[in-house]
């Protein structure tokens, strides 16, 4: 019998209890790594100056995305493990990294090049385009400061919403594939390429359940939760992860 999401999420809800503090913790380090290496690449494309340099934070970018990916893989692990009421610690978030890593990076290596072709290729022509115009006119015109500020708000908003773009366009692409890590995990002999095919065989049929539960039915959450100025995030992320662990041992035929 197929669950709901709403059964989903409450199973996610009572698994979570006496766990929220270690996955937060887990959760916040991540978080820590993703945004100071997301800073250091914002701040090495708004200094190109050059084609060759934006290449390179291009390259940099695309392999810093692998390395947290492959980070991510240890809150998929705890997830799983507080879905299936086993033990957890904080040293799980680095099981992408010491358990057969390789298997993973596969993976993260075919996502990775396809959320980059929608989201970092994007930006690279868009942060050229844009840094080559700014520095003509800011040779013709010398800036006021209220046209720095007025630059700095405009280059970022555009650079969000190619992101949210190519996020949702890259998310939906990749559905089929969404419980791969799941499969790495739980068998290490398992090759990249047997997982891709085994996750789209169990999402055949899935999908629009999987699309509703994990982007539909926390939409209201994330609103809350950026509204929050993203403290409840530190609740719902977790949430969130382990209602998709409960989904994906449902098609695994464990629940």
């Amino acid at each position: 019998m197929k669950r709901s999401s709403k059964e989903f999420k409450t199973e996610a809800r009572e698994a979570l209890i006496g766990n929220y503090g270690t996955y937060i913790g887990s959760y916040l380090i991540y978080t820590l790594i993703s945004v100071v290496i997301n800073l250091f690449l914002y701040w090495y494309l708004l200094i190109s100056n050059s084609e060759l340099i934006a290449i390179t934070g291009l390259i940099i970018s695309f392999l810093f995305g692998v390395l947290t990916n492959l980070i991510k893989v240890g809150l998929r692990k705890t997830a799983l493990s507080i879905s299936r009421h086993q033990p957890i610690r904080i040293g799980d978030l680095f099981y992408g990294l010491t358990h057969h890593p390789d298997r993973f990076l596969v993976v993260e290596i075919i996502m990775g090049l396809v959320y980059g072709l929608f989201t970092y290729l994007p930006i690279f022509f868009y942060s050229n385009y844009r840094l080559s115009n700014l520095v003509t006119e800011f040779n013709v015109f010398r800036p006021t400061p209220e046209d720095i500020v007025a630059f700095a708000f405009s280059y970022t908003a555009v650079i969000l919403l190619i992101v949210a773009a190519g996020v949702l366009i890259a998310s939906l692409l990749m559905m089929p594939f969404a419980l791969s890590v799941y499969l790495l995990i739980d068998n290490q002999e398992l090759s990249s390429i047997a997982a891709l095919k085994e996750s789209a065989r169990m999402m055949r049929g899935n999908m629009g359940r999987y699309f509703y539960l994990s982007y539909l039915s926390f939409l209201g959450y994330y609103c809350l939760g950026y509204l929050g100025s993203f403290i409840p995030l530190l609740w719902i992320y977790p949430y969130k992860e382990v209602a998709l662990s409960n989904f994906y041992r449902e098609l695994k035929q464990e629940i």
